[in-house]
This record gives C-alpha cells, sequence and structure tokens, in this order.
C-alpha cells in the first residue's frame, strides 16, 4: 500500500489527533510533531499518520523522537529521550 521514498526525521512529539483523515481510501489517524525546517530556519507542525486500527504508539508529550515515515505513514520510531527546551516553554 506505502509507495515512495523513505524519509527519517527528528522531531518532539506534541499530541495525539485521533481525527480520521483518508488518505487513498485508508483511515488514518495522526502524531503530531514539532520538527524544525533548516531550509526556512524555522518550527513547524508534523502530522505522522498512523494506520487508524493501530494502536497508538505510547510517547510521552515532549519527548524527542526518530522516526521513519513512507508516504507520510509512521513506520518505524526510537525515543531519544525528553526535549528539556520544549518541557521548559510548555510550563
Amino acid at each position: 500500500m506505502l509507495t515512495g521514498k523513505k524519509e527519517t526525521s527528528v522531531g518532539t512529539f506534541i499530541e495525539y489527533d485521533e481525527e480520521i483523515q483518508d488518505k487513498d481510501g485508508v483511515d488514518f489517524k495522526s502524531l503530531i510533531f514539532l520538527e524544525w525546517n533548516k531550509y526556512r530556519k524555522e518550527f513547524f507542525e508534523r502530522k505522522v499518520l498512523v494506520f487508524y486500527d493501530k494502536d497508538f504508539p505510547e510517547i510521552e508529550k515532549d519527548a524527542k523522537v526518530e522516526y521513519t515515515t513512507q508516504s507520510n505513514a509512521l513506520i518505524e520510531y526510537k525515543i531519544l529521550g525528553k526535549d528539556e527546551k520544549s518541557a521548559k516553554n510548555n510550563q
């Protein structure tokens, strides 16, 4: 089902989004990350898709995560630790 280039990124986890999103006839929900755009030199929110029938991965808010996507759907992830800068900004 998934085609296209695999992409690995690092972001800070913000929240889960249960809202159903349809992509090519398949239902997804989302993980929302704060990610750095090195070309624009600013942060942006990125929605990474998770198959709707799968459980969300257990990720704590403000966790720094390395994730691999294909067609923007999550393939794998690794929790790198807590993003202390984001945690302090949210207090």
